[in-house]
């Protein structure tokens, strides 16, 4: 079985951060090789709205692998606005 995992916008963003680049770069290659099932949220499909045109090339390139979406609910909504 594929162990699927779950990104935020900082795991999109570290592809081009000099602090991580490289571990970054590893773990989208498992992506890349089917090793890994990426899962991300409409939060972090709004957040890269405003992102650089580079991260957003770099998550549609991705496109071609399977990525799930794990979309809100009430729930997470109201988590998310007592978190922050």
């Amino acid at each position: 079985m594929i162990q699927r995992i779950y990104i935020d916008t900082s795991v999109v963003g570290g592809i081009y951060g000099d602090e991580f680049d490289i571990f970054t770069k590893m773990f989208f290659d498992k992506a890349f090789r089917g090793e890994i099932k990426l899962i991300i949220s409409e939060l972090l499909e709004n957040e890269l709205i405003n992102a650089p045109e580079r991260v957003k090339r770099f998550l549609q390139n991705t496109s071609s692998q399977p990525v799930g979406i794990c979309e809100g609910n009430k729930r997470s909504h109201r988590v998310g606005r007592n978190v922050y």
